[in-house]
């Protein structure tokens, strides 16, 4: 798995469907799979972080933006492990009606993101989330408003395999406008 870091003096990874074209071109030949890799656009929209199973090419990209790839390893990951992590996400759950609706209270959204964890072979030991600035996307004539969620805290490692590929396919919804990355670290 790779992480790319782009960087900008300016704010050029906004709207979100910018910086989605700009990462779709890097991707070449997984460009058409989006389920293959995520990204994540900072607060000021300088930069973008991207994760894909395979080296990206960004020597299109200007001057004026630097690129850094890196190659991440998750070796050595055994039940137990206690990371620290970070995630902009979209936890939304299904109405009646079949509609995708953004939730809004503290214990829902505690409860989606340990509940994403069992899924994906971690539990949460420790969590702080906060409320970020709702995203308007707009497709033709039409505004879909995502109210994303900054998570961050402390996992615990319960099943590695299940960990990396919960890993590589991100979490929640609206993962081509940039959410659903989750980046480790060791604390």
């Amino acid at each position: 798995m790779f992480i790319s870091r782009l960087t900008s003096q300016h704010p050029v990874f906004s709207p979100p469907q910018k910086a989605h074209s700009f990462v779709v071109k890097g991707m070449g030949a997984l460009a058409s799979d989006t389920n293959r890799y995520l990204f994540r656009i900072n607060e000021d929209k300088t930069k973008v972080i991207v994760q894909s199973p395979m080296r990206p090419d960004w020597s299109f990209l200007d001057a004026y933006i630097k690129s850094e790839v890196t190659e991440a390893k998750f070796d050595g990951l055994e039940p137990g492990d206690a990371l620290a992590f970070e995630l902009v996400a979209n936890p939304t759950t299904k109405g009646r009606n079949g509609r995708e609706f953004a939730l809004k209270d503290r214990a829902s959204i505690e409860d989606w993101i340990r509940r994403a964890g069992l899924a994906c072979g971690f539990s949460v030991k420790e969590l702080d989330f906060s409320f970020s600035s709702p995203t308007v996307i707009t497709k033709g004539k039409t505004n879909y408003v995502i109210r994303p969620v900054r998570f961050c805290g402390l996992l615990e490692v319960v099943d590695p395999v299940k960990f990396v590929k919960g890993i590589a396919t991100g979490f929640g919804r609206a993962k081509c406008y940039g959410f659903g990355m989750m980046e480790i670290r060791w604390p």
